[in-house]
Order: C-alpha cells, then structure tokens, then sequence
C-alpha cells in the first residue's frame, strides 16, 4: 500500500506520432545444419536476419559477406540473394519479413541499406526475445494482431537505438546532399520515362521516405513527384509525336502508359490538345522519321 506522504511526480507525454506505413509478413527461428542454403531467390518484400550463433555466408549485388554472430543481415525487397550457413560453424538465427512504403526509410535509420546490408548489434538476445513474441502471436485474433505490430516496431526501435547504428545513419545522411538526391531523382525518372513509374519506386530508388522526396520536389523544382513524372513523359511523347511517324498506340507504350486512352487522357489533361491534334498543329511531315 502507497505510503500518503510519499508524492508521485507529475509525468506527461504530448506527442502527435503518425502510424507509420509498415507490413509485417512473417519471422521465425532457425538453427542451421552445416551448409543449409536459401536462394538464389528474389523476393517480393524485405527481409532481416539475426545472427544468434554461428556463421552466415551472405551474397548480395555481387558482393561476399560472412556475417557472424551478434550481427544482422538485410535482404532488400526485389534484389536477387543467396545465403548459406557455414559448413565448419553452422548458425542459428532469427528472421523477419516485413513491406511497407516507410521500409526503406526505416531501414535506413536502422544503418542499413543494399549497399550496407550487415550491422553489428551489441546484444541480439532482445531481439530474439521479440521474435519469440511474434511467435506466439500465431492465432489470428485483433489482440494478437496489435501485439505483433507492437514486437516489429521493438525490433526496429532496438535497432535505431544502437549506438553504432545511429552513427551510421547519421553519417549516410549527411553525405547526401539534398541537391545530390535531387539529381538523382531527376535522372531516374528520366531513363524510367518508359516504365510505370511510381512516386515509391524513385523514393525506394534513393533509399529515402515519399514524404522527403515529396519535400525535395517542392524546395528545389516547385513541383510535385508524380506531377515531375507526368511532365517527363508528355516531354517525351510531344517530341516523338512531332519528330517521328510512330502510332500514338506506340509512343504511348514507350512513354510508360498501358494503352492509348491512358495516354491521350493525361496528355491532353496538360497540353489542352489530343497527340492526334498536337501531331497536326506542330510536326513537319517533311521531316518526320519512320520507325
């Protein structure tokens, strides 16, 4: 029973957090045989690895890595990995699978990243521990469904708080500068002017947030990310309306859309003209290129 002379401090937290974009897919445990092998695969979300025991050999972009014990390993979402448990010290380690469009920033902030992918944790026991809480999460229940978001985020909240992580971190931020990143984003786009591009595929391509690369358009070109992406594209499209005989059907295939509607919609939507009409009113037929 509280003694009622004793005073209790006055502590308050005010804070507005936003939930943050995170998708937990799956974890497990795992002691390694001499030589067990995953891969080579590529997978369609992001992985990491905790070394409890033993030795991992880790292949990534063409890079050898030999991850030991009390170290992590990342495998990012759509890269092409091989790993396999040493033949003289086999391992035993602890994984999760996780998406998310605040991945990669949160990857990063953790002092990782594709061309980083191997930390060194003073302590793996704790996140062992919260891989076994996310075991126990197996029946699909709502309780269990917020106990398992709370156990990724321990993860990643341990894993910030490394104090050689965050060194990490701080330093791969400072060394890109804010117009490196914008030159970079400006070069993706335009030799992906092909493709369906997405605002999360050039953020994912930088290895930071859609809200950052979001802010970055806005300081530096007075645009937004996507709207840069419309402008490249009907860029490209008015020049080969104009310099080529290419069908519309064609240019709007090389210009990234999935059919000629698409195409013609978004382009008229910023020109006030249809390809057709713009291709009459500005090309010269007489010096039009063929395919």
């Amino acid at each position: 029973m509280m003694d009622n002379s004793q005073t209790v401090p006055k502590l308050t937290l005010q804070r507005r957090i936003e939930s943050m974009d995170l998708v937990f897919m799956a974890a497990g445990r795992q002691e390694c045989k001499p030589s067990d092998s995953s891969g080579p695969r590529t997978c369609s979300y992001h992985m990491l690895h905790f070394v409890l025991k033993g030795k991992v050999h880790f292949y990534l972009g063409g890079q050898h890595y030999i991850v030991n014990a009390g170290q992590c390993f990342y495998v990012p979402e759509g890269t092409n990995t091989f790993y396999y448990s040493d033949p003289t010290n086999p391992c035993i380690y602890a994984w999760m699978n996780f998406t998310g469009d605040d991945t990669v920033e949160i990857v990063r902030e953790c002092g990782m990243s594709n061309v980083c992918p191997v930390i060194a944790l003073p302590d793996v026991k704790p996140i062992w521990d919260f891989i076994g809480g996310l075991l126990h999460c197996y029946n699909p229940t709502p309780a269990n469904d917020i106990a398992i978001r709370g156990f990724m985020h321990l993860i990643f909240a341990t894993l910030m708080r490394n104090p050689n992580v965050s060194s990490i971190a701080q330093e791969a931020r400072d060394s890109s500068s804010e117009n490196d990143l914008i030159k970079r984003a400006v070069a993706y786009v335009q030799e992906h002017a092909d493709e369906t591009l997405s605002v999360q595929m050039i953020a994912d391509a930088l290895c930071i947030s859609r809200g950052y690369l979001h802010q970055l358009f806005i300081k530096y070109l007075h645009t937004t990310p996507q709207q840069f992406v419309i402008n490249s594209k009907v860029q490209k499209a008015s020049e080969l309306l104009i310099k080529t005989r290419m069908p519309i059907a064609r240019i709007a295939e090389l210009c990234g859309y999935r059919n000629q509607f698409s195409f013609s919609r978004a382009f008229a939507r910023e020109l006030t003209l249809s390809p057709s009409e713009y291709r009459r009113r500005f090309s010269n037929p007489d010096r039009l290129v063929t395919e």
